[in-house]
């Protein structure tokens, strides 16, 4: 089952218990971090009874960041031998993009005024009662590597744009696909992360100038200010485009605004320097519109043609702990454009050749 329909916190539930119920794998495009939650709370019992995978945010939120993060992280255990990667940095860059739907906007509307209103921190709550995983504290002689924006950009060489912090669920989504391998410890290869500290996690957009960053800061805040009142709330469903400067508007993108899209997601995995690193890019067409039915469908012929290959029969999960130890859903991906790689080699040519540095 493929359940396309959001926002999910009003029409998600009934699909994903239907599919359980009638032993179906089911992929979703949730971008709604409390909906990972609650799915999880009560269904992930009867998911892994009735061997059925339940996968939300199977789209650019958070395909892109959640398997470079796993990739990168891959290739710097098998480079670097006894290192710990001790920061991860994501960063989407965008090109040629005009507008997106205004669905999308409605669901960050809802998705944000739940989080200041503590409907956020409570499901989070009772999933950390439910799964008790202790999150293991960093140690305090890692250092600070990745780039860590706060109300000003920052410049960024690697990408040469200006970042400012990502709101979308990509944090949320690599946090809780890391606190559910550690939560499923029943599978050996996941039965020693309950010991080890999650690096730190920053993750980021680019903007092509400063005054364009400072912009999208402005529009940010007006936004934050209205989305913690019910008022503010109904007046920006109600202007999409206005509250966006037309970035969502009702009917979204033409055809030709599409064409002309494009996104490169760049990750690094950094160990105790920057010079001890491994960076991995993603980089695909148009995300929204086109990436994503792409990425949705390259994950469901993963789960039709590869299913021995994820680690968990069943379960509700995300795409990082579902794929990101599935060499298949790569070459999946790279089949529908969306590619995969490792800065200073192929994946392929670094997986068969000699990397110890």
């Amino acid at each position: 089952v493929l359940a396309c329909a959001g926002p999910y916190r009003h029409m998600g539930e009934e699909v994903v218990r239907a599919a359980i119920q009638a032993k179906t794998d089911y992929l979703d495009l949730c971008g709604e971090p409390q909906f990972f939650n609650d799915m999880l709370l009560k269904y992930d019992d009867d998911a892994r009874a009735n061997q059925v995978l339940v996968i939300s945010a199977c789209a650019f939120d958070c395909v892109p960041a959640e398997l470079t993060t796993k990739l990168a992280c891959k290739e710097f255990n098998s480079r670097y031998e006894n290192a710990e990667v001790t920061n991860l940095e994501v960063v989407h860059t965008f090109d040629g993009l005009e507008s997106g739907n205004a669905t999308t906007f409605h669901a960050a509307v809802d998705g944000f005024h739940a989080a200041i209103n503590g409907e956020l921190a409570s499901s989070r709550k009772k999933v950390q009662e439910k799964l008790k995983v202790v999150r293991v504290p960093i140690p305090p002689s890692w250092p600070k590597i990745a780039s860590s924006p706060n109300l000003h950009p920052i410049f960024h060489p690697d990408t040469n744009s200006y970042l400012l912090k990502f709101v979308g669920a990509d944090a949320a989504c690599i946090l809780a696909s890391d606190r559910y391998l550690r939560y499923r410890n029943d599978v050996d290869k996941y039965s020693k992360m309950k010991d080890k500290p999650h690096p730190r996690l920053s993750l980021c957009f680019g903007c092509p100038t400063k005054s364009a960053a400072y912009k999208t800061l402005a529009y940010g805040g007006v936004f934050s200010t209205l989305a913690r009142y019910k008022w503010g709330c109904d007046l920006l469903h109600d202007k999409p485009a206005l509250f966006t400067n037309g970035c969502f508007q009702d009917g979204g993108p033409t055809d030709e605004q599409l064409s002309k899209g494009s996104f490169k997601t760049y990750c690094a995995a950094y160990g105790m320097s920057k010079e001890q690193s491994v960076k991995v890019t993603c980089e695909g067409p148009e995300p929204g519109y086109v990436a994503t039915p792409r990425m949705i469908v390259a994950l469901a012929n993963t789960v039709l043609q590869n299913r021995t290959k994820i680690a968990f029969e069943g379960g509700v999960m995300l795409p990082g702990a579902a794929f990101g130890d599935c060499e298949e859903v790569y070459e999946m991906l790279e089949k529908e454009g969306v590619c995969f790689k490792v800065e200073d080699g192929s994946r392929n040519e670094l997986n068969n050749t000699d990397n110890a540095v």
